[in-house]
């Protein structure tokens, strides 16, 4: 296990793309009473101090300063929480990241302008068994399909089998992603069993790519 740990942080990781995310036909479960929603552009925007600090804090403890940073300072990020009323305790965050006016790169893969992108879905521990985690879901597809975008993704690594399994069971179309590395450098990424077969090239913004194989092999 340390060894396969090992590879996929200094060489070699394989991910699973889920393309065209749906809902199932029954509502989410409500929330117990003591629970209330969130869904935030920048923690600015919020209007309770108590509350936005306690999720710089959530943030800062789960993803560390730099991801943090990004997540709640980055416009094309939409955060999605749920906190205890009573105590102003943060349960559980999720974020959608979408870009409608550019195209735009995601764990080295690019995404269309049309598609938003499932990430980073965390339930604290001493608040899961609540539908937390199904509820943030439901929520951040509702949010994409009321924005008009066309397709939900998510990109899950193959070693995450609950995820895979989440996933699997709501998503149309699932693609194969090996992100090649060298001493934790990305090199390049590539598709498979997909209409669209790229080779991107890392890493930093300045990424090319490369159309190997399309559905109309050109």
């Amino acid at each position: 296990m340390v060894f396969r740990e090992f590879i996929r942080n200094w060489f070699f990781k394989k991910r699973l793309l889920f393309r065209n995310i749906g809902t199932p036909d029954s509502p989410p479960k409500k929330l117990p009473g003591h629970f209330n929603f969130l869904l935030f552009e920048k923690p600015d925007d919020i209007g309770d101090a108590f509350l936005q600090e306690h999720l710089y804090e959530f943030c800062l403890d789960r993803y560390g300063k730099k991801e943090a940073h990004e997540l709640l300072n980055n416009p094309l990020w939409k955060g999605f929480a749920v906190y205890d009323s009573k105590t102003r305790g943060i349960a559980g965050t999720a974020w959608l990241l979408c870009s409608p006016d550019n195209d735009y790169w995601y764990d080295n893969v690019k995404f269309s302008k049309s598609e938003a992108h499932l990430a980073k879905l965390y339930v604290h521990p001493s608040f899961r068994g609540n539908q937390i985690g199904s509820f943030l879901k439901q929520k951040r597809l509702a949010y994409a399909k009321e924005k008009n975008f066309s397709s939900v993704a998510a990109i899950v690594e193959s070693g995450r089998k609950t995820a895979l399994q989440i996933q699997e069971g709501f998503a149309a179309e699932t693609e194969k992603s090996f992100l090649i590395k060298l001493f934790k450098v990305n090199i390049f990424s590539v598709l498979v069993n997909s209409t669209t077969r790229i080779w991107y090239v890392g890493p930093g913004r300045n990424r090319l790519f490369r159309i190997i194989k399309s559905k109309s092999g050109q």
